[in-house]
């Protein structure tokens, strides 16, 4: 999941069973269904992801990346934030940082918003899924 692109610690994470790649749940109609799979990750100390986007080659039907922050009495100094890339008409960027503080949701356009997590001086926990388009299987 996380393509070496993580570090220097690499982030763990998890499932409660290995989902099916997005938008590949087949339906009793034999149509593919929207498909949420929910990703756990925690993020030891000193790691960060590089800025990346979420629609790519093995994942082109994410449509909306959803992200759940679980870390209560989240402070400045822990850094860690989710730094969102905002085009601007102009062709410049604007960014955006969400601190991780627990009960934040944050959601955005899968392959419209560039993003990273910048680096943690603590443990950062979180829930990720992604609302997918259909496709005819």
């Amino acid at each position: 999941m996380w393509n070496g692109r993580a570090g220097p610690h690499t982030p763990h994470s998890w499932a409660p069973r290995r989902p099916p790649p997005c938008g590949n749940a087949p339906s009793p109609g034999g149509k593919r269904e929207i498909f949420v799979p929910p990703t756990w990750a925690v993020y030891p100390t000193g790691s960060f992801y590089v800025r990346h986007l979420d629609r790519f080659q093995d994942a082109p039907h994410r449509a909306v990346t959803v992200i759940l922050y679980l870390n209560p009495e989240w402070q400045a100094a822990d850094w860690g934030m989710l730094r969102i890339f905002l085009p601007q008409a102009d062709g410049t960027e604007k960014t955006c940082d969400v601190p991780p503080l627990a009960g934040t949701l944050v959601t955005f356009l899968s392959g419209e918003f560039p993003h990273e997590v910048l680096p943690t001086t603590r443990e950062r926990l979180s829930v990720t899924g992604w609302f997918c388009t259909r496709r005819e299987g």
